[in-house]
């Protein structure tokens, strides 16, 4: 899952549409929204990508997958590190159907960003719970402590982020003068995390 969001989240644990009880208390029957489409009109968004290399001879592109050292006798001498990429090619479909989700997913939180200032709260992300084709999950975040004491939510309702959230974006991605588009729905999520 692609996540875009800010803050740190270390040592959590969570589901969306669970409920965490606090303290020591039971579990409660509180309903938690179930995951629903973006209620808002759909939206377009066209991006040329320049950092990766479209290979036409067999349909390919070629992508950085790490680095290595090129000088490790010297690193250990207290050189600066000097490193080369290492690439792995990847078949042009799966390539351009998780770049669309991509730039779908940035375009989104750029757009809840910009009617909701940078501190909202909600990571947009892909998955492909919803099907074997990739989704947006705009997720509203409730964070509890250890001890089950609430101290974070995102700032946007549950209800108000479905309403303003695409029902779906149309994603076109151009490289080398190749071109995909791909639609990628959108859902927004309920979710509680327990700091562990």
């Amino acid at each position: 899952m692609l996540s875009l969001s800010s803050g740190c989240l270390s040592s959590l644990t969570g589901d969306a549409n669970v409920t965490v009880p606090s303290g020591n208390s039971t579990p409660t029957a509180e309903s938690t929204p179930e995951p629903t489409r973006g209620e808002a009109a759909a939206l377009s968004v066209s991006e040329t990508i320049d950092d990766v290399e479209y290979v036409p001879e067999n349909e390919t592109v070629k992508i950085v997958t790490g680095y290595r050292h090129t000088n490790h006798e010297a690193v250990k001498n207290g050189s600066k590190p000097e490193r080369e990429p290492m690439y792995d090619e990847i078949p042009w479909k799966q390539w351009a159907t998780t770049e669309c989700a991509s730039v779908a997913g940035t375009a989104v939180h750029d757009m809840l960003t910009d009617k909701f200032g940078d501190n909202h709260g909600v990571s947009v992300g892909v998955t492909s719970q919803y099907g074997d084709d990739p989704s947006l999950s705009v997720a509203h975040t409730i964070l509890y402590n250890r001890d089950g004491e609430q101290i974070s939510e995102t700032s946007v309702g549950f209800d108000r982020l479905v309403e303003v959230t695409p029902r779906e974006v149309t994603a076109t991605v151009t490289l080398d003068g190749r071109t995909a588009t791909r639609t990628i729905p959108a859902w927004v999520e309920y979710s509680k995390m327990h700091q562990t």
